[in-house]
């Protein structure tokens, strides 16, 4: 099956400025003594994450030319 690419470009793009992000600061908070129960920012900035994931993907879903929005990134997009 052929890609957009630009689509995927553009929803790898807004999941790397919403994940790395979060993901180092997430990082940078986690004390490794308390490991058995994480900080309610770091538990927050993991939702961070995966939303972030969400949001990209929906973005090459959307973008996409090519009718295939389950192969860009999501599903149910109209």
């Amino acid at each position: 099956m052929k890609l957009d690419r630009a689509a995927l470009i553009a929803g790898i793009i807004v999941s790397v400025v919403i994940c790395v992000p979060a993901a180092l600061i997430g990082q940078a908070l986690d004390d490794a003594s308390s490991s058995d129960s994480p900080s309610t920012a770091v538990s927050l900035l993991a939702v961070l994450v995966l939303a972030g994931l969400v949001v990209g993907a929906t973005i090459a879903a959307r973008q996409q030319s090519l009718d295939a929005p389950l192969v860009h990134g999501c599903e149910g997009i109209d």
